[in-house]
């Protein structure tokens, strides 16, 4: 009887252990982002210094990266921001103007503002900020909405499924759930934050790093930075990618539209 109770709590034991390590995922950050690459098939990259179509293909587990091309260089490198079937574009001149790549029409949206990367909603819907106040714009009611009452609000991002509207309040990068009103304060903010397709991570520039070691004419990096990558579920984070100036804007791309594997 004495052996079965001791069977019964080591078996216990072992539950609670496995249910413990199964609760929270152990695997490190960088290794769980490299998978979901491959799996979901896409790829971080950096169009920083692109020549000839070439951009750096970062490996997020060895943070390191490698050259490859794309086929299209111009689209991600444009000034422009895009819908995702890039039906509409938004673009500054004198104000921000909307333009239908169908039908070719334009309209002045704003005689003032400004817009992300990543500026439009599956719907689509266009996000951008004016005058400190994050604003909406619905394409096909050709209604303005303002998303928050309070000003010194910039840099809107829409996240790829819809869900998260993304901005800079000034001291943190904070995601508000359009649906229930959520905020989620997260890093930071520093520069080109960008969203994976799957809406799963946020990618961000921020100083920080080695300065690298001494050339015969002085420092290798004056001012070093790192990239970074955020968890939106947890809030896990860790730097994939070393920069030597300046901070700038990584992208997360389909694998098709690499032209080298």
């Amino acid at each position: 009887m004495k052996r079965l109770k001791q069977m019964v709590l080591l078996s216990s034991l072992g539950c609670a252990s496995f249910f413990l390590l199964d609760a929270k995922d152990t695997k490190p950050l960088r290794v769980d982002l490299s998978e979901r690459q491959r799996v979901s098939g896409y790829s971080l990259i950096d169009t920083w210094g692109s020549k000839g179509g070439e951009v750096g293909v970062v490996s997020v587990e060895n943070r390191t990266a490698t050259t490859t091309k794309v086929n299209n260089i111009e689209e991600l490198t444009s000034t422009e921001c895009s819908s995702r079937e890039r039906r509409y574009s938004v673009f500054y001149k004198n104000g921000l103007w909307l333009r239908d790549n169908q039908s070719l029409q334009t309209e002045e949206i704003e005689p003032e503002g400004d817009f992300s990367t990543q500026c439009f909603s599956p719907d689509p819907k266009l996000v951008y900020f004016s005058g400190g106040r994050i604003r909406i714009y619905d394409v096909q009611l050709k209604k303005r909405t303002d998303i928050t009452e309070e000003k010194d609000r910039t840099w809107p991002t829409s996240s790829p499924n819809g869900k998260w509207l993304g901005f800079d309040d000034g001291k943190r990068y904070t995601l508000f759930d359009l649906e229930t009103g959520e905020r989620k304060k997260l890093f930071k903010y520093s520069r080109g934050v960008y969203w994976s397709p799957d809406s799963r991570y946020l990618t961000y520039t921020a100083p920080g790093g080695r300065m690298g070691g001494f050339l015969f004419w002085g420092i290798e990096c004056i001012e070093p930075y790192r990239a970074w990558v955020w968890r939106v579920e947890d809030g896990e984070h860790d730097w994939v990618k070393q920069i030597c100036k300046p901070g700038r804007t990584l992208m997360w791309v389909d694998d098709s539209a690499l032209s080298l594997q």
